[in-house]
């Protein structure tokens, strides 16, 4: 009877022995797996700062090429306005020089 209880007895030591150590190993792991967590949520945060910034960027160059479309437009809609007044210019000085030959016979 002694046996049998020391035999029970080492049996239920050594189930909370293994139930201690299992318990010690499931700690460890929720904290690796805490650690790891912990690790990608501060990757997700640093990408999501990265794009946010690479977004800002982009709508910036958005904008300056806006800009930039506008001030050629400008340009070329005030080269046109140049010429035209070149080729009155230039249809002035041909009826002037009409007038003057003219003038002379």
């Amino acid at each position: 009877m002694i046996a049998k209880w020391y035999s029970y007895s080492y049996k239920l030591y050594n189930m909370r022995f293994m139930t201690a150590k299992a318990a010690e190993a499931a700690a460890s792991s929720a904290y690796t797996m805490d650690e790891h967590q912990r690790i990608a949520c501060a990757k997700v945060e640093r990408v999501k700062k990265d794009s946010e910034t690479q977004q800002k960027v982009s709508a910036q160059a958005i904008q300056e090429a806006h800009m930039w479309r506008s001030e050629l437009a400008k340009a070329r809609e005030h080269d046109v306005i140049l010429e035209a007044v070149v080729l009155r210019a230039e249809e002035m000085v041909r009826v002037a020089e009409a007038n003057i030959e003219a003038r002379i016979r």
